[in-house]
């Protein structure tokens, strides 16, 4: 008789995966009911989705109107001249 015997351990693995209820126990329940895609869009069965998200500061809300053209800004400094390039034959 050795002093390590696997079969204790084996047998007790498989008692262990047997007894426990897999599929039901381990589910994680989601907070989020739904389902996953483009907010706004209409939900599954017929009920409404999940209001669209502007992206500015949590509201939900349409895009603003546009605003007006602001002034022209300032010129800047003019840069180098290039390299006088090559005098063609007349």
């Amino acid at each position: 008789m050795t002093a390590f015997q696997p079969w204790p351990l084996a047998l007790f693995l498989v008692l262990l995966i047997h007894l426990s209820n897999q599929l039901e126990d381990n589910k994680i329940s989601s907070l989020c009911v739904g389902q996953p895609g483009i907010p706004g869009s209409p939900g599954v069965h017929g009920n409404p989705g999940q209001p669209g998200r502007d992206g500015r500061d949590g509201r939900d809300s349409a895009p603003g109107e546009k605003g007006g053209k602001g002034e022209r800004g300032e010129s800047g400094v003019s840069g180098a001249r290039g390299l006088t390039g090559d005098r063609g034959d007349p």
